[in-house]
């Protein structure tokens, strides 16, 4: 073959080639960009990442705080109901439908959690109310981190 025919052949695979690598770039730089975006950032306590909760390794002391603090934090408002009431509905309160509305289902669902906690049933989702909430989830053998990850997919 003369080397014009033969330096076309290698100029054209090299393309091809320089074409799949970009794909393939493009590909992973969309498919990390994506697990940014929707996957929640690990929750890290004494250098381990949180795990959900099993028999063989238990939760830190300060899981309840830590987990509501970076809801108070961390999430909009309505991310923030939202959470309060999936933990609601696990500890066997109906705030209604798990939608991030404060509806009179979620407000009566509060009012009652904390008023079975002893303290003033303000109705509000704030960081105390986040904080007794996962404890109460915890105690019950769950992780809230869990519940979150569920409800932000």
């Amino acid at each position: 073959m003369p080397s014009k025919t033969l330096s076309k052949i290698r100029s054209f695979f090299t393309a091809l080639l320089r074409g799949i690598l970009g794909l393939f770039l493009v590909a992973a730089a969309a498919f990390f960009a994506w697990k940014l975006a929707f996957d929640l950032p690990t929750l890290r306590f004494g250098g381990q990442a949180n795990r959900t909760q099993s028999s063989d390794a238990a939760l830190p002391a300060d899981h309840a705080a830590q987990v509501a603090k970076f809801a108070a934090g961390q999430l909009a408002a309505r991310d923030r109901v939202m959470f309060a009431q999936a933990m609601l509905q696990a500890l066997a309160f109906d705030p209604g439908p798990v939608d991030g509305l404060m509806g009179t289902q979620t407000l009566a669902a509060v009012r009652d959690f904390q008023s079975g906690q002893g303290g003033v049933a303000t109705g509000t989702v704030d960081e105390n109310l986040l904080e007794a909430l996962a404890a109460a989830v915890i105690a019950q053998g769950q992780d809230p981190m869990a519940m979150l990850k569920t409800i932000k997919k």
